[in-house]
């Protein structure tokens, strides 16, 4: 769709969107030239994480929410590692939550480990270890849930690095 040729092999002016994938545009755009009017187009769990980043960026806000639905249900899943990546990317716990606790359940290479980073990986592994982490501000001193340790208003969760 979009690497159509153009005419009489002459370029076109382009439009360059930073940071966007094809991908995304490919699969948002068919939403609205689809061959078949009548039935909406399946997507694959990369073409979902293209549709996310897009819709995110650009506040496209009943577009986002349908893709996280849909990304959480999309066969075969997209990859925990990528997921981890694009939940920080969007700031979306939920997303952020089920790759981390599907990682906690799997090994973890180390260049997986270098990609999500070192308070990822700390977090995945007190999952996979079932040991919550220290926390300076509770008076019970742990952080029992993901969403504890992913919060960025709530309390500092100490890590292995600070």
């Amino acid at each position: 769709m979009l690497d159509a040729p153009q005419p009489d092999g002459r370029p076109s002016p382009s439009l360059t969107l930073t940071g966007d994938s094809i991908k995304g545009w490919e699969a948002i755009l068919s939403l609205f030239y689809s061959e078949d009017y009548f039935a909406l187009p399946v997507f694959t769990s990369d073409q979902w994480a293209g549709i996310l980043r897009v819709s995110h960026k650009y506040m496209m806000d009943s577009l986002e929410e349908k893709a996280r639905e849909s990304l959480l249900k999309c066969q075969p899943p997209l990859d925990m590692v990528e997921m981890v990546l694009l939940a920080q990317e969007i700031d979306c716990n939920k997303l952020y939550e089920v790759a981390c606790n599907t990682l906690a359940k799997s090994e973890i290479t180390f260049d997986a480990a270098k990609r999500i980073g070192v308070s990822t990986f700390y977090n995945i592994i007190s999952l996979k270890l079932a040991i919550p982490p220290k926390c300076r501000e509770c008076p019970v001193g742990t952080a029992s849930s993901m969403q504890h340790l992913q919060s960025r208003q709530g309390h500092q969760v100490l890590n292995l690095h600070q």
